[in-house]
């Protein structure tokens, strides 16, 4: 009779065990803010096209999740630590790369522009930075193609950074630099709040956006394999998985 309690003992047990081992660690996700993207609503949290898709994906994969809106700086030192577990966003950052690896499905593609004020010529790339001044974004990245124009010393480009958008924005047209190396999608959101319907630009690169994800957890690979199954799963239902077009 004993014998059989404790068999009986030991399958109620066991399922329970296998229920605590199994379950899926909580993912601690950051956003950098991004209008229409990654913004918090009135209530502090997080929502937007990228945001939704983030969700959506780790839903599929049977994720829990948390979600924060931080500033880019916290998000890379997150990233380094283990802080910071995924992290939707372009990886250009060298120094990164050790602390992190990335889902091999592109959500989008980013383009980048150089942006010229109204009424200037076009310019021609990379010809016209030639001893031109140059805004750029505080703790932004940009591709390796466009960080060694940048860094041509025979180029002379005096860089001047913004801490955000709209004043990188604000110093161009105020004629504190010839140009502005931005984001397209940055720059869009921004321009009815100049009265612009459009501000010139030539179109210099493009950078996928995939799922960025720390190193420094026990489950990283296997959180990679989870999304992309889960990117493929929801591709193959007819889902729309570019946030630019959600």
């Amino acid at each position: 009779m004993r014998i059989v309690l404790l068999i009986s003992m030991f399958m109620l047990v066991v399922p329970a065990a296998w229920a605590v081992e199994s379950a899926k660690p909580v993912v601690q996700v950051a956003f950098m803010k991004f209008p229409g993207h990654a913004e918090p609503d009135q209530d502090g949290q997080p929502v937007g096209r990228t945001v939704s898709l983030v969700r959506r994906l780790l839903e599929q994969a049977g994720y829990p999740y948390e979600l924060r809106i931080l500033p880019a700086a916290r998000v890379f030192v997150g990233l380094q630590d283990g802080a910071v577990h995924l992290w939707p966003g372009l990886l250009n950052k060298p120094d990164l790369a050790p602390y992190t690896l990335e889902t091999e499905r592109d959500l989008t593609q980013v383009r980048i522009n150089l942006y010229h004020r109204p009424g200037t010529p076009a310019p021609v790339w990379p010809d016209s930075l030639q001893g031109s001044s140059l805004i750029l974004i505080t703790n932004y990245t940009y591709t390796d193609r466009l960080r060694r124009i940048m860094d041509d010393p025979g180029l002379n480009i005096t860089i001047h950074r913004s801490a955000s958008h709209q004043g990188a924005i604000s110093m161009l047209l105020l004629g504190r630099a010839d140009y502005l190396l931005e984001y397209r999608s940055q720059v869009e959101p921004l321009l009815s709040d100049f009265a612009l319907d459009e501000l010139p630009h030539i179109a210099v690169d493009n950078q996928p956006m995939r799922l960025v994800l720390s190193r420094q957890t026990q489950f990283a690979e296997q959180l990679r394999k989870d999304l992309d199954r889960a990117y493929d799963e929801l591709k193959a239902q007819g889902v729309e998985l570019d946030p630019t077009r959600l």
